[in-house]
């Protein structure tokens, strides 16, 4: 705004110049002016700003399903932050355009907005650097094998692509324009001729507001569309963990082999203890993390970089809950095995297991979903006939872990209710009825202290909650930056259009004088803003599309995708996005062709 206003007034300030009146009061006129705006933004800015921030609150405390609190708060410390970085910001403007009228000749002043743009430079070489550094951003975004990585490479891909882009807008425009130049059956046209002309010799300084407009459509599609997908399937990922609408899970680990079963049935009857038929089920299974190189795993130092973690699981917990009926005999595994051996063996350690193979993938067991993994690298689960011995088969010291999942009763589920209400999610006190019963529900099941290490409680009511707050708050994260960027969109537009108007209505009308008809001036308007607008908006969608395995794997990384989910929501942001894009241009465009006709 502080640009535009300079360069619109650089005639007027020479007038005053010229009729007596020395630079330092042409300072004081842009002293009063920004002084001025500084109280019109604090005057009109900060009530705005105090309603704005209640409006969202009470959109964030309907996202989060909370109660709304009733009060008015005001913080004035946000108003004397505001106030102080506001008086900062105008005083470097006045810093600055008292430095540009100090060191400006008057006559300089008066023909200010006369002077015409000098050719731009065709510098192939760095518009070529600009491809390139978009090359390296896309390559790293597409090259990325697993969650982990995406999340590490997230940033440097982003600015390889932010660079990239203002190099290839700066530069690479400029060579379009030079191309459409030189094809004569193109550009000798009155519309192209003046259309090309027009924007080759403003391109170098337009480049630069076109590329902002396209990081900034590109952070509005992403910030809403990743905030949107994690909050979406924030509950989902939480029923995942809890299968068959259960609402309790107690998982004990380092548990005994020899005593698992025992421990799975204390665990029942700490969540039963009434035996009220509470649904309670669960399995007992160990871990392994290593390397599948065909039919071998090596596991832990022996496997070097991992790119497997293998839930084991006796094959009868797997039948019960996958509805199957295998059969294995002897040390026999069942798994998805496609890199094995015709004679059906894998090797574990370099011990031999025979194995039955899956047709495909076991996608789903119980609380683990491959799809949703959040570890970045390949999860599997192997149904064992016998777990002690594929631990010895391994070669290592192993602990199983027993997993136990159930239902509350009326009277536990309206205490939890209550609990949660009172104590903003703090579910302790109901825990601690289940540990107090722990421990007498073990003994009676022949279980010591020494057979297992600790169990962890949780409760799906709170783990729900949990989710929502924290992918509910990201969500307004997102939707309150994407907003100001939106905002920031609209007014480089705005501006954008506005100082190039007042540059153009000279030229246009000298065109008009000369015998160019005024239905000719508005479709050479409307193609060079055209071409201009949606430039930033085709740049956006090409962000988003090489984006977009990035984008999944930090999704999973999170425990929150589902492929088709996020395209359907991908393109309907860019839809609903090129609405909005299109309804700015057509006032942009009106704007422009308003100030050109010389009608404001």
């Amino acid at each position: 705004l502080n640009s535009v206003l300079i360069k619109n007034r650089k005639n007027e300030m020479g007038l005053f110049t010229v009729l007596g009146m020395e630079k330092k009061h042409l300072i004081r006129i842009i002293l009063y002016q920004l002084l001025i705006l500084f109280a019109a933004n604090l005057f009109i800015g900060i009530p705005a700003g105090i309603l704005t921030d209640k409006g969202m609150m009470m959109l964030c405390a309907l996202i989060l399903q909370s109660d709304v609190p009733i009060g008015f708060n005001i913080s004035m410390d946000g108003i004397l932050w505001t106030f102080s970085i506001l008086g900062v910001i105008y005083l470097l403007l006045f810093a600055y355009s008292a430095f540009l009228t100090l060191k400006t000749n008057p006559l300089d002043l008066l023909k200010g907005q006369e002077h015409g743009e000098l050719e731009p430079k065709n510098r192939w070489i760095i518009g070529i650097a600009g491809l390139i550094f978009l090359g390296i951003g896309y390559g790293i975004a597409l090259g990325v094998d697993d969650p982990i990585t995406a999340m590490l490479w997230f940033f440097v891909a982003v600015a390889f692509v932010m660079v990239g882009t203002y190099l290839t807008f700066i530069y690479g425009s400029i060579m379009i324009l030079k191309f459409l130049q030189s094809n004569r059956h193109y550009y000798y046209k009155p519309r192209h001729f003046i259309s090309v002309s027009n924007m080759k010799y403003r391109m170098k300084q337009n480049a630069a507001s076109l590329a902002s407009i396209a990081i900034l459509s590109t952070s509005v599609l992403v910030g809403v569309s990743m905030t949107t997908m994690l909050l979406v399937t924030a509950t989902r990922t939480v029923e995942i963990q809890y299968p068959d609408s259960r609402e309790i899970k107690l998982t004990a680990v380092m548990v005994n082999p020899e005593k698992s079963q025992a421990v799975e049935n204390g665990l029942k009857q700490a969540i039963d203890p009434d035996h009220e038929g509470l649904n309670a089920e669960g399995y007992p299974y160990f871990t392994s993390v290593g390397r599948f190189e065909g039919a071998d795993y090596s596991e832990g130092s022996r496997a070097g970089s991992y790119n497997s973690i293998v839930f084991f699981v006796p094959i009868e917990d797997f039948n019960r809950i996958m509805n199957t009926d295998i059969v294995l005999e002897g040390n026999e595994l069942y798994g998805y095995f496609p890199d094995t051996t015709d004679q059906g063996t894998i090797r574990l350690n370099g011990t031999e297991f025979p194995v039955k193979k899956a047709d495909q993938p076991i996608e789903r067991f119980y609380d683990l979903d491959r799809m949703q993994n959040p570890y970045g690298v390949e999860i599997q689960v192997i149904a064992a006939n016998d777990l002690q011995q594929v631990m010895d088969g391994l070669g290592a010291e192993h602990n199983t872990s027993v997993m136990v999942s159930g239902n509350l009763n009326e009277a536990s589920r309206a205490e939890l209710d209550q609990i949660m209400k009172e104590s903003s999610y703090d579910l302790s006190p109901a825990a601690e009825k289940i540990y107090d019963v722990l421990p007498e529900a073990m003994a009676q099941n022949g279980v010591s202290e020494d057979d297992y290490n600790t169990a962890l409680l949780s409760f799906y009511q709170g783990d729900r909650a949990d989710a929502l707050n924290m992918f509910g708050g990201l969500f307004f994260i997102g939707i309150y930056l994407s907003l100001m960027f939106l905002f920031a969109v609209i007014l480089i537009m705005y501006y954008k259009q506005v100082t190039e108007g007042t540059a153009d209505k000279k030229r246009f009308r000298i065109l008009q004088n000369a015998g160019l008809e005024n239905s000719e001036v508005k479709k050479i308007i409307n193609d060079q803003v055209l071409i201009i607008f949606f430039m930033p908006l085709l740049m956006a969608g090409i962000h988003m599309a090489f984006a977009y395995p990035m984008l999944s794997k930090m999704l999973i990384t999170a425990g929150s995708f589902d492929q088709m989910l996020f395209l359907i929501l991908i393109a309907g942001l860019f839809a609903l996005y090129a609405l909005i894009y299109v309804v700015i241009y057509r006032l942009s465009a009106k704007t422009y062709y308003s100030i050109v006709q010389d009608r404001r």
